[in-house]
């Protein structure tokens, strides 16, 4: 009877041992975008002949209402020919309706502003509880201050942040710990639409193995980045030199890439605890800000004494928060998290002791 029973038992463990766990089946998605009302199209040249025609493409995500439902803000872009006869509007919202419906309120909502659009950032720069909206592109950028139910001020010109130059991603993030958010504007290349560039004509770098080519961005200057101060009027003050973000030796501005494979959220997930230790263990003088760029994926400023507790810009204008002193866990995972290696903090740590 023993051996029945250890028999039966044996063959159970076996028959459990031989279940297929059931696959989760991955989700499907489908193009709704006509059905949905999502029908303005991007502006770009075909030919793509000048490096400023191949850039652009941003989108961001508002409650401009807050009525609990997410609004979609598109950047338009602009081609060379359009934008020497005035630009196009920089970005088109749409209002999400009843049954994931939308409807275009660029009008109405007073985003008028014409340019060349590049990026989008959202954030409520005032803590009036309404998101405003912040626009970056060649040649100028905007600020719209939201009004409530979506309708939007051109603050630009009063808040000081038109910019200028190629700017190309934005982000905000209250570096100072003063309950304000202030913004960071990374810039690209040296680009004037009025002295164009041969295309092919030079063989260094408008050329691929004898093929002419857009000129750049090899061989092109690039641009400083900027950072404005929120002063909490409603006005900004420009501080990127005085922080020492400045960027003079101007690389390339743009965006960190994540992984294939690693979210947002997973990464948020994991750097949770490490930005809690840092507050935990290191005083509460926090640096300026840091920079993004192409040609160092992670350019990071600091004051001697303080850690880094910064901002990095987002395929579609995500924020995340990101820490890095003197710590291996950041720099693990900073490079596992990351498409390419963050350099190490410490060798920027001599640089940043010249900041007042």
């Amino acid at each position: 009877m023993r051996i029945l029973l250890s028999l039966g038992l044996l063959f159970s463990v076996f028959a459990s041992a031989q279940v297929v766990p059931t696959k989760t089946p991955l989700p499907k998605f489908e193009d709704v975008a006509k059905q949905a009302g999502l029908t303005v199209s991007h502006i770009s040249s075909p030919e793509k002949r000048y490096i400023v025609e191949s850039m652009s493409g941003g989108l961001g995500l508002i409650d401009c209402d807050n009525d609990g439902r997410l609004d979609i803000i598109t950047v338009n872009g602009s081609t060379v020919d359009r934008y020497k006869q005035g630009g196009d509007p920089m970005i088109t919202l749409y209002h999400q309706d009843d049954g994931f419906e939308f409807t275009d309120i660029t009008k109405s909502a007073g985003l008028t502003r014409k340019g060349w659009g590049m990026g989008v950032a959202v954030a409520d720069y005032d803590n009036d509880g309404l998101p405003d909206i912040y626009v970056t592109g060649y040649g100028g950028n905007a600020l719209y201050h939201n009004l409530g139910n979506c309708k939007f001020e051109d603050v630009t010109d009063k808040a000081g942040v038109a910019a200028g130059g190629f700017s190309t991603g934005a982000a905000w993030a209250d570096y100072d710990r003063d309950g304000r958010v202030d913004l960071f504007v990374s810039r690209y290349v040296h680009f004037d639409v009025n002295h164009l560039p041969d295309f092919g004509k030079n063989e260094k770098n408008c050329s691929f193995k004898g093929i002419p080519v857009q000129c750049g961005p090899w061989g092109m200057l690039g641009e400083s980045d900027l950072l404005f101060h929120n002063r909490g009027d409603g006005t900004f003050e420009e501080v990127s030199k005085k922080a020492g973000v400045d960027d003079p030796d101007k690389y390339y501005g743009g965006s960190l890439k994540l992984k294939p494979g690693v979210t947002v959220a997973q990464a948020n997930a994991e750097l949770q605890p490490l930005l809690e230790q840092f507050a935990k263990e290191t005083p509460k003088r926090y640096p300026d800000t840091f920079r993004v760029n192409l040609r160092s994926i992670v350019e990071i400023y600091a004051r001697p004494l303080g850690p880094i507790l910064y901002l990095l810009l987002g395929a579609v204008g995500s924020l995340l928060l990101i820490g890095c002193a003197r710590s291996p866990s950041m720099s693990t995972w900073a490079s596992r998290i990351f498409s390419a290696p963050a350099r190490r903090c410490g060798a920027h740590w001599n640089r940043a002791a010249r900041i007042p």
